[in-house]
């Protein structure tokens, strides 16, 4: 089996625990037990502690929402709008009032820019 192969599999497997959280909160009442699922399973997948308590929120906001309403459309809706909407302020205000010193991991493979991206970030 293939690297590709492997990760594609572990991807599955996350894509697939996440997936079936949502469709239990979709079939589900919106209960704490429901949203306590969800959270785990998008905190597992490395999605973000921010984002998740933004979705969650957001879910909250919206139940009357999924009674009367697809409960998958609107699902869809509010993980787009997360996902289109990022980080509420840029990252270089991030960086110039954040901690000191400021800590980025960078990763991917071999020449996609990683060294060249670190340069222009330490020369700003």
């Amino acid at each position: 089996m293939s690297w590709l192969q492997r990760l594609q599999n572990g991807l599955a497997k996350t894509r697939q625990t996440v997936q079936g959280s949502l469709r239990r909160l979709v079939g589900s009442r919106l209960d704490p037990v429901a949203l306590e699922d969800v959270e785990a399973s998008l905190l597992q997948a490395d999605v973000g502690v921010r984002t998740v308590e933004r979705f969650l929120e957001m879910v909250k906001d919206q139940s009357g929402v999924f009674s009367a309403t697809d409960p998958t459309a609107v699902l869809h809706t509010l993980l787009m709008d997360i996902l289109q909407k990022g980080e509420t302020e840029p990252l270089e205000e991030l960086i110039r009032r954040g901690p000191r010193p400021f800590v980025f991991l960078i990763i991917g493979i071999n020449g996609v820019g990683k060294t060249t991206t670190i340069a222009k970030i330490g020369h700003r």
